[in-house]
């Protein structure tokens, strides 16, 4: 196996209890997050779930401009 084979299988976890119809999501401006609850953190330690899913507002406000830039640079160079 790979290193970090068992930490993916936490992400695909829930990802499997989503398409369950599990109520393990919250809302955010990005989409949904995990809860906690719903996050297998068992084996891990000094684990800052805030700061890990933080959605500040100017990091993302930099992060869709630089998207759009990349749009508008890419779109350009494709023929349709």
């Amino acid at each position: 196996m790979w290193p970090g084979f068992g930490d993916n299988v936490r992400v695909l976890d829930w990802v499997l209890k989503r398409i369950d119809g599990e109520d393990v999501a919250i809302e955010s401006p990005v989409g949904y997050l995990p809860t906690q609850e719903s996050f297998h953190l068992e084996g891990l330690s000094n684990i800052n779930w805030e700061g890990l899913f933080s959605t500040p507002k100017n990091f993302w406000s930099e992060e869709v401009m630089l998207e759009r830039l990349i749009i508008l640079i890419m779109s350009s160079r494709i023929e349709i």
